[in-house]
């Protein structure tokens, strides 16, 4: 019932909430100059100072509310990630970042691996960049397209079968759902990096 409760005032926080204002590049920013070198498919979390990441966070009992991929190294570092408001003319779709525009407002964030033969990096990147402009969908159903199942479908139904879903109630949709913190606690992946509050 608390959880419920909690829930509600959450979202009721986050309708009431007025449009968001960019804030000052973070220390998080200044971190990713201590990188180790990162690779095509590396899996990057991040918390941001929103309350639709405190929500995120709550529910999902997790450090992390947002994850994307690693998708070009070159000329600079490219995450592609499945956002609702990240670029407002890029609204509810798969977009491009650089690393240092993803993590700008983070609070924490951090990069795990998982172990990638050279062609399967490729194939992932290959996918992920098919899926730019595609829709954000949070509808609860399995094959629902948003940052985590974009996550999952790159990495292919292998490497994926055992994240487990977490049906529930969620902004007021009910469904499965897959969390940030779920690709976090995979093992088969290990952290590479982490920076920021703890």
């Amino acid at each position: 019932m608390w959880r419920g409760l909690i829930h509600a005032a959450l979202v009721l926080c986050l309708c009431l909430q007025p449009a968001a204002q960019r804030l000052p590049p973070s220390a998080i920013l200044q971190s990713t100059l201590n990188l180790p070198p990162l690779q095509l498919g590396d899996v990057v979390f991040r918390c941001g100072r929103g309350i639709d990441s405190a929500i995120i966070s709550e529910i999902s009992k997790s450090k992390y509310s947002h994850v994307g991929m690693v998708a070009a190294l070159q000329p600079q570092i490219v995450i592609i990630h499945a956002t609702t408001d990240d670029v407002p003319t890029k609204a509810n779709q798969v977009i491009a970042s650089t690393l240092s525009f993803f993590v700008q407002e983070a609070k924490r964030f951090a990069v795990k691996r998982y172990a990638l033969s050279a062609q399967e990096q490729q194939q992932i990147a290959a996918f992920l960049h098919s899926q730019l402009g595609e829709p954000f969908v949070l509808d609860g159903k399995r094959d629902s397209l948003y940052c985590t199942t974009l996550i999952v479908k790159a990495l292919g139904a292998q490497r994926s079968a055992s994240l487990r879903f977490h049906y529930l109630q969620f902004f007021g949709i009910t469904g499965l759902f897959l969390f940030p913190e779920d690709l976090w606690q995979d093992a088969r992946s290990q952290v590479i990096y982490s920076a920021g509050e703890q």
